[in-house]
């Protein structure tokens, strides 16, 4: 249990750290700088709370929508897994899970797209769009200081077979449009009537 822990809490310091976040060394270790709106702070804490992560994250808020993770062993570790400063990244960092905490607490809308920011160069959001692709069949789009997001739908679907949270569906769906959404609702329907036929046999 330690563990999976422990993987879980890695899991969410990959995410800040591979998004739009500065880092800082102060006296040999890490802080993690993040920006996220209440909404999306809400589905973090949530995230800690769920899976009782509190002990290992120490999260404060700067102001309104700055919040930092303070240093910890797990962030340094995580630091030397992802190897970000050799311009490369370990692939046990990536998982559903990782893509997951992206999109939900840093994916939004612009106008008909579906971007999430991120300020790494070129080469390294390369490598995180062709993984994202083999992990969970979402294609990201590197451009500029962002990703634009397609067939998200699917993925929300095998979330909902995954057992994920509600509430992080909620939050994915409201990224979708119209159609998208309906679909994957309709989907989220027949899997939860599935279920429920399963149970009563």
């Amino acid at each position: 249990m330690i563990d999976y822990k422990i993987e879980k809490a890695k899991d969410l310091i990959a995410v800040l750290i591979l998004n739009h976040s500065k880092i800082e060394k102060i006296k040999g270790l890490h802080t993690i700088f993040f920006e996220i709106n209440n909404n999306r702070f809400f589905l973090l804490q949530n995230y800690i709370d769920r899976l009782q992560l509190k002990h290992m994250l120490n999260i404060n808020q700067i102001n309104k929508t700055t919040y930092t993770l303070e240093p910890n062993i797990l962030t340094e570790s995580i630091l030397k897994e992802l190897n970000i400063q050799n311009n490369s990244l370990n692939t046990k960092t990536l998982n559903m899970n990782t893509f997951m905490l992206m999109f939900c607490l840093f994916a939004r809308k612009q106008k008909n797209e579906i971007i999430i920011p991120s300020n790494l160069n070129s080469n390294l959001m390369e490598f995180i769009a062709i993984f994202c692709k083999l992990k969970t069949d979402v294609y990201l789009e590197p451009d500029n200081e962002k990703f634009f997001v397609y067939n998200l739908k699917d993925f929300i679907t095998q979330s909902i077979q995954l057992g994920r949270p509600y509430y992080e569906t909620i939050q994915l769906l409201l990224l979708l449009n119209d159609i998208d959404c309906k679909n994957v609702q309709k989907n989220r329907e027949n899997i939860m009537r599935g279920r429920f036929e399963y149970a009563t046999i």
